[in-house]
């Protein structure tokens, strides 16, 4: 599995070293193709703009990236598939949102409101600061919220 992305401020300050990292916008892309094979068995190119409010050819654009990643895959005109490495990320995304929304429902913040943010929050937060965001939750035995949408 590649390395966690970092934010796109970590990316200009690393140069070469952060190369290979997934921007907050491709982590939206895989979660979104995950959870569209997972309701749908398949995640086609419209399917996904339509999810995203983007359009046909930004999702082609996006996904032609994570194609070079090496975290998806697809024959044209055919649905997007996520490697194991780029499955293997999007539940890493997913679980690193669980966690900050988890943490942001235990200090009060409404569910939906705490998905949406930590959707934002958690690709930009840093190891040492979600180790402290999974020792809070277990000190307060939190999970992630039902309500929360973390894609």
């Amino acid at each position: 599995m590649q390395p966690w992305p970092a934010s796109p401020r970590d990316d200009q300050e690393n140069g070469p070293a952060a190369q290979g990292r997934v921007s907050a916008v491709l982590e939206g892309y895989l979660v979104t193709i995950a959870r569209l094979i997972g309701e749908e068995g398949e995640a086609r190119p419209t399917a996904i703009a339509a999810r995203l409010g983007v359009s046909h050819v930004t999702a082609i654009r996006s996904i032609a990236r994570l194609k070079a990643l090496g975290l998806a895959h697809s024959k044209p005109y055919r649905s997007v598939f996520l490697t194991v490495e780029g499955a293997e990320l999007a539940a890493a995304i997913c679980t690193r949102r669980g966690m900050v929304a988890a943490m942001l429902v235990a200090m009060g913040v409404p569910p939906p409101t705490a998905g949406r943010d930590a959707a934002r929050m958690a690709h930009g937060i840093s190891e040492e600061s979600m180790g402290r965001v999974a020792a809070f939750l277990r000190r307060h035995r939190a999970r992630p919220p039902r309500g929360a949408d973390l894609a």
